[in-house]
C-alpha cells in the first residue's frame, strides 16, 4: 500500500472518494492560479514542490494534472448547463 495508507485509516487516500478530492482540490488551485490568486483556506498545497513527501496523494506528473483539470472543466460544463447547483440551493432552502 501506498506511504498515505500506512499512516491509518487503511486505504484513506486511495479510495475514489478521496482520490476524486484531491484532484478537485489540484484544479481550484490550477484555477485559481490561472487568474492570479491564491487561497489557503480552499487549497493547502498541491504543486509538486508542495507534496513531495506524498507518494499517492496528489497528482505530480503535469501531463496527467492537464487531462484531470480537462476533465474537471467537462464536469463544472456539464454542473453549470444542468442548472444543478441552482437546484440544490433550492432543495436546501426548502428541506
Amino acid at each position: 500500500m501506498k506511504d498515505g495508507d500506512k499512516k491509518g485509516n487503511d486505504r484513506y487516500w486511495s479510495t475514489e472518494r478521496e482520490l476524486l478530492a484531491r484532484c478537485f482540490e489540484s484544479y481550484v488551485e490550477d484555477k485559481l492560479t490561472e487568474r492570479g490568486a491564491k487561497s489557503t483556506y480552499l487549497v493547502s498545497g498541491t504543486k509538486p514542490e508542495e507534496v513531495a513527501d506524498f507518494e499517492y496523494v496528489y497528482i505530480k506528473d503535469p501531463k496527467h494534472r492537464a487531462l484531470v483539470n480537462s476533465a474537471m472543466d467537462l464536469l463544472m460544463g456539464a454542473i453549470k448547463s444542468t442548472e444543478t447547483l441552482k437546484k440544490a440551493s433550492c432543495l436546501m432552502r426548502i428541506g
